[in-house]
């Protein structure tokens, strides 16, 4: 649309100040020679315009509105660069605000589908853009406005496939197909001719429709053109002697044969020798011949160059035939149709688990069909009209909505569909229609004519793909969704060899498969990396929610770069609304899932510390006791469970919580000492955690247990003078440093002593103050209560 500043400049100064849903209509027209003059059906609207405070007036060309505070102009006329769509609830017109940015708007005289706004405003593009930006009446009249995305061509009109033939004269209407779009010189304008299903039936019903070629800047240089082709033609005529040279030429791709030439029409057609024509007398006598001279306009329209493939575009987009500034190649070949395909299953998949709405609502959409899906320019394609979606598609329809052709026959006592399974029959029958369609409105026998303008897939891909039983939109499994026929569809694209059954019976491996393909799908290794990800069938159920998050390194990888994202995946998996934000307590919860704990128990360690967690992971290692298990629960510190972690024995988790124990008991007593005491005991219990702290599962065990025994010893040895005058305290460090020698017969080491007698390290016991380092000892069960 082009607008001057001068209707802009009228539109904000009538609107600003008013709501939303406020329309100011145009008041003048301009005619062929271009003279402004009244509105014919509101001529008391000329001149009446003031555009400024001064009181200017002015005219506009455009009719306004304000929505969500913005003002937008509607398209003019009735062409299709003007109406997307018209039918009972309305009309699709185009807007566009100062920026130039298009968008659409749903005008309804009834506000029969008020839900429709709500999911509208929920719903998002896949780029996060709103899909719409609300619903608004207009207060002077019953009218209904809704502002929606621009997101471009119907796929009932893609799917006709037209193709561009440029003609010197009008083509008689008996001439034409079905998928031919004719452009042509008449009463000195460009005009087209196609045939198209206006009313949408679904046996026949093919009409021819006329339009002038919309004046825009690529007019000029396609009128230029077809005027040095007419002046070939003209210079071709002067060697044509008789009646003939005034029949209505014909452009053919290739020689016509005798059969095929009929009287009153001259045919041109390129051979190796150059341009030639043909026609038949009234005697029924072919006659074929060479013109002299060049022609090279005729040749160009004959070598399909006259309007190169650009121009074509932009030619079928003023039309409303193909998105404008579409980067999509004009003819749907097979493995565009494949494409077209996966994008809609996608998107409806999309819709069902709730991954196309702001709030993760899950919809159904309840009436699809080509003229509800939509392509944009890079070839993305989109659900519109949402009057019959609905929430909870999982759950048994009220009734019966939608487009017959797209609803199933069911017998008087069938149970109702879910929503989901009705979208997904409609979508199977956009996808292929079948020949023996059984509908709501009856059985019928269709042509491959009829079925191929309606279906995105032909009846020979289908067949090549193998993909007839998972198409049939009569008989469903139970995991026959729209997720795992995208998966069927993506494998068939990308070659996978994976059983199609496999998938219906799997829904983790589908889920995998459209997740790779959504993400990356223009990487190079896609095809590789799906088979990679497919391979470890033990860790598909995780890795598919990993994927859905985004995650598409191994789960091991992903629970120790990313734990936080693990966790959320996990918890998502098995429907567990928790969030844990912190990397350490996500740590210790995936060690809890790796020990085995379940889901119940794991709700109940989210409200735990991550000390606390793994002191109790630990214990379950070791298979503790209850009461040990009790304590590590409750403890304030992370002591004993780094002391745990520490531990590759259960008799030696045993006795470093024994000796955790003590020192516990030993905190506990520091309260009721005096001051002095209190003190000295305190910092004891300092150095003990601080030596305990340092122990680390990773190194040589040995030799940090040694330095942890030394370090021990010696905290003990220095605060043992000031606290044995407490018995209590005297007691418990006396069974601190038990405890601690207990520990030595888990770390045997290479000792001096043991290298000079040739002992094995197994049975050698490490020299302590009070023990005869030639000693060998037997390795004891130690029992928490009673060492």
């Amino acid at each position: 649309m082009y607008l001057s500043s001068e209707e802009w400049r009228v539109a904000e100064y009538q609107l600003s100040n008013k709501p939303n849903g406020t329309v100011l209509p145009y008041s003048a027209v301009r005619t062929p020679s271009g003279e402004v003059v009244a509105r014919p059906n509101r001529p008391q609207l000329f001149n009446a315009y003031a555009s400024d405070e001064s009181g200017t007036v002015s005219n506009t060309f455009h009719s306004f509105i304000k929505m969500d505070g913005e003002i937008f102009a509607l398209a003019q006329g009735k062409t299709p660069q003007a109406i997307l769509g018209q039918g009972s609830f309305g009309k699709v017109k185009f807007i566009q605000n100062k920026k130039g940015e298009v968008a659409v708007v749903k005008i309804e005289t009834h506000n029969e589908t008020p839900k429709e706004a709500v999911i509208l405003n929920d719903l998002k593009l896949n780029n996060d853009i709103p899909f719409s930006r609300g619903k608004v009446q207009r207060p002077d009249k019953t009218k209904f406005y809704t502002h929606q995305a621009d997101l471009g061509v119907s796929l009932s009109k893609l799917l006709r496939n037209y193709e561009l033939q440029v003609c010197l004269v009008e083509p008689p209407d008996e001439t034409l197909d079905s998928r031919t779009l004719c452009l042509y010189p008449k009463d000195n304008t460009l005009q087209c001719k196609f045939m198209e299903n206006k009313n949408h039936q679904l046996k026949g019903g093919d009409v021819i429709s006329q339009l002038k070629l919309p004046m825009n800047d690529d007019y000029p240089g396609i009128e230029a053109s077809f005027r040095n082709a007419l002046n070939d033609f003209e210079r071709l005529k002067t060697h044509i002697d008789g009646a003939e040279k005034n029949l209505p030429p014909r452009l053919c791709k290739k020689p016509p044969l005798d059969t095929g030439i009929r009287q009153n029409t001259l045919y041109l057609y390129l051979t190796d020798k150059g341009l030639n024509y043909a026609f038949k007398t009234q005697a029924n006598k072919i006659i074929r011949s060479i013109p002299d001279g060049e022609y090279p306009y005729i040749c160009q329209a004959l070598c399909d160059t006259l309007v190169d493939e650009p121009l074509k575009k932009r030619i079928h987009a003023s039309l409303g035939l193909y998105p404008h500034q579409g980067v999509f190649p004009l003819t749907l070949d097979n493995n565009r149709r494949l494409q077209i395909a996966i994008d809609i299953c996608l998107q409806l998949d999309a819709l069902h688990r709730g991954l196309s709405s702001k709030s993760g609502t899950p919809y159904s959409h309840g009436d699809i069909k080509p003229e509800n899906i939509v392509m944009d320019a890079k070839g993305q394609c989109h659900f519109i009209d949402f009057g019959f979606s609905d929430t909870n598609p999982t759950t048994p329809a009220a009734s019966l909505c939608g487009t017959p052709t797209y609803l199933p026959w069911l017998d008087f006592d069938a149970p109702m569909p879910t929503r989901q399974r009705l979208d997904l029959i409609a979508l199977k029958r956009v996808l292929s229609m079948p020949q023996g369609l059984e509908c709501i409105s009856g059985k019928y026998y269709l042509l491959k004519e009829d079925r191929e303008k309606t279906s995105v897939l032909t009846d020979e891909m289908i067949t090549q793909l193998k993909l007839a039983p998972y198409l049939n939109s009569t008989s469903f499994s139970m995991n026959d969704t729209a997720m795992t026929l995208s998966a069927i569809l993506i494998t068939a694209q990308l070659g996978l060899g994976i059983v199609y059954e496999s998938l219906l019976h799997n829904s983790d491996k589908s889920l995998i498969i459209v997740e790779y393909y959504k993400k990356r799908r223009n990487s190079p290794t896609l095809k590789k990396d799906i088979l990679t990800a497919l391979e470890d069938t033990t860790t598909l159920p995780m890795r598919a929610s990993l994927v859905e998050e985004g995650c598409f390194e191994a789960p091991q990888q992903v629970a120790k770069q990313q734990p936080v994202k693990f966790l959320a995946a996990y918890f998502k998996k098995n429907g567990l609304r928790i969030n844990v934000d912190g990397m350490d307590k996500a740590r210790a919860l995936i060690e809890a899932i790796e020990a085995g704990f379940t889901e119940f128990h794991l709700v109940k360690l989210t409200h735990k510390e991550p000390y606390q967690i793994r002191g109790i992971v630990r214990a379950k290692k070791f298979n503790l006791n209850d009461n040990e298990t009790a304590f590590l629960s409750e403890t304030t510190t992370p002591h004993a469970s780094i002391a745990l972690g520490f531990c590759q024995h259960p008799n030696e988790a045993e006795c470093y919580l024994q000796f955790c124990q003590t020192l516990s008991q030993l905190e506990t007593e520091i309260a009721s000492l005096a001051p002095e005491l209190k003190l000295t005991a305190g910092t004891l219990v300092g150095r003990v955690y601080s030596t305990l702290t340092n122990l680390k599962a990773e190194g040589n065990r040995c030799d940090q247990f040694y330095r942890f025994y030394k370090e021990m010893r010696g905290a003990i040895k220095d605060h043992y003078g000031v606290l044995s005058s407490n018995p209590r305290l005297k007691s418990l460090m006396d069974l601190l440093v038990s405890e601690l020698d207990s520990l030595r017969v888990f770390y045997p080491i290479d000792h001096p002593a043991q290298q000079k007698k040739d002992m094995p390290a197994l049975f050698f016991k490490p020299q302590s103050p009070n023990s005869n380092p030639m000693t060998s000892i037997q390795i004891p069960t130690f029992s928490p209560k009673n060492s």
